[in-house]
């Protein structure tokens, strides 16, 4: 082997060493992510754990303590009330002995004075009111009539108290429901969710979103709620492009139940700026950033596309007529393969007037939509088919027609059919508006 091949195949061998050790590093790197996980979320456990269990011990403490105080003075009022007659019945008796007393001292003069010249003193002393009261004495209750208090309390409230504190708490690994994975559309992100416990059997999740990143510390972030329901994904919309967004998730059984742990934050974002109207002069203006286009101007119907073609097959297109004016004939809104001709109404193309007509590639259909006014909600969804076609769903308010199009030009500049599939995007459409009468006010989601 020659002395130049060998040296060539030293550097190729460090070469490659060199890229295994950073390949490495970045596992290392990902490692000590790993590990920061592990330790943070293991200290705001413990955190969490303590300010709990302090708080449930300063309730029980506060609830026993007033409990207690509030049978000593449920005892008191009665033990008041219960002495009162008693203490009646005593000064009454103790109103008799003085009584008596006074009669034994008047006896005992008239006595010691002469009796025998004395009758008169006598019979006065007989018939003295006093003396006929020595006969009448107060009647006492029985001892089972009067209050004897004893305390009635669970033999087994210590025993129960402690059994149910042993079952307060759980240590987690994981939250029974975790999110999976996400996916990047235009303006925002479809998160998918699913539940990582053989136990747990939920009906209902809640997913929340934030912006920022928040690692383990999502307590620091102000998350808002984007669906409740029993679906495992949902569509969060309006998000900024190139923003980190921080999702977590979790699940209960059914209302009545309480909700699981939240979920791990997951971090996503979105690359793909949302739907936006393009510009087209002086017919029309723009507001929202794109996404709401008015017509500012009467004359001639005019076409305003989307900026690019945005929408693509297999997710939802949402239209919604924010404001209306009058009719006139070709006003409508339409998907299409592209932008090159000043009509919605034309190969290439479904058109739905603002009559719920439904056209496609410029033909009329049969079966018709509600009228198009505002408050209306136009959906498309699209599919595509094995054999090349587009399965379009079109919905107007609660009424929707089903149709599978046959897509002849290259919707977006990609072209598909029945050998196209196996590519891994999915092909896209322009979206549009055309309408003559100012005052009509479109938004898109």
């Amino acid at each position: 082997m020659a002395t130049q091949e060998l040296i060539q195949n030293t550097v190729e061998i460090i070469d490659s060493a060199h890229s295994y050790r950073h390949q490495l590093s970045g596992l290392l790197d990902t490692l000590t992510e790993l590990e920061q996980q592990v330790c943070s979320s293991g200290q705001q456990a413990e955190a969490t754990l303590t300010g709990h269990f302090n708080k449930v011990k300063e309730a029980v403490n506060k609830a026993l303590d007033a409990r207690l105080q509030q049978l000593l003075d449920e005892l008191h009022s009665t033990k008041m009330t219960a002495l009162q007659p008693l203490k009646e019945c005593r000064t009454l008796i103790e109103k008799s002995v003085e009584t008596a007393s006074l009669v034994m001292a008047e006896g005992a003069a008239i006595l010691s004075s002469e009796p025998e010249n004395n009758v008169e003193k006598i019979l006065k002393f007989k018939d003295n009111p006093l003396t006929k009261c020595l006969a009448s004495f107060p009647e006492l209750p029985s001892p089972s009539e009067v209050a004897y208090f004893t305390v009635e309390t669970s033999p087994d409230l210590k025993e129960q108290l402690a059994s149910l504190l042993s079952q307060e708490g759980r240590v987690l690994k994981q939250a029974p429901v975790q999110i999976l994975d996400t996916d990047e559309k235009p303006g925002g992100v479809i998160v998918h969710w699913g539940e990582v416990e053989d136990e747990s059997d939920f009906g209902e999740f809640m997913l929340q979103y934030a912006c920022g990143r928040a690692a383990n510390e999502d307590t620091k972030l102000l998350f808002h709620k984007a669906y409740e329901g029993p679906l495992t994904s949902c569509t969060v919309k309006n998000l900024r492009t190139s923003t980190p967004y921080t999702f977590r998730v979790r699940g209960r059984c059914d209302k009545c139940s309480p909700w699981s742990t939240w979920s791990f934050p997951y971090p996503a974002a979105t690359s793909i700026p949302h739907h936006q109207w393009g510009d087209n002069g002086e017919a029309y203006s723009l507001s929202n950033e794109g996404r709401t286009a008015t017509r500012t101007s009467e004359g001639l119907t005019c076409v305003l596309y989307s900026a690019s073609s945005s929408y693509t097959a297999g997710d939802p297109l949402i239209l919604r007529i924010l404001d209306s004016a009058d009719v006139s004939p070709g006003d409508g809104l339409a998907i299409l393969c592209d932008k090159q001709e000043d009509s919605c109404n034309r190969s290439g193309a479904i058109f739905i007037n603002t009559y719920g007509t439904v056209f496609v590639d410029g033909n009329e259909m049969k079966t018709k939509l509600p009228p198009i006014k505002k408050g209306t909600t136009l959906t498309f969804q699209t599919e595509i088919l094995p054999n090349g076609k587009v399965r379009v769903s079109v919905q107007v308010d609660d009424k929707e027609v089903t149709l599978d199009w046959r897509v002849s030009s290259p919707p977006g500049g990609m072209g598909f059919g029945p050998m196209q599939m196996m590519q891994p995007s999915s092909p896209s459409f322009y979206f549009a508006l055309q309408f003559a009468q100012e005052h009509w006010k479109v938004g898109v989601e």
